[in-house]
């Protein structure tokens, strides 16, 4: 069985070397809707991940600038 130490180590590795956090603050009044959605579904990063693809997909030209 491979050391949780080990596991751990290689696992942070991983994700330094193929992953990149993002933090959103939002308002709790005017941002009550998007709070709202993201409490409904338990795959957020999914949920902003589909949002911002429909959106570069209807935006090209904006995003493209």
């Amino acid at each position: 069985m491979i050391d949780v130490k080990k596991r751990t180590a290689r696992n942070r590795a991983w994700d330094s070397a193929n992953t990149k956090t993002v933090g959103f603050k939002f308002m709790l009044k005017s941002d009550a809707d998007i709070l709202e959605a993201l409490e409904k579904t338990d795959k957020k990063a999914d949920f902003v991940r589909k949002a911002i693809r429909f959106y570069l997909a209807n935006h090209k030209e904006e995003v493209d600038k």
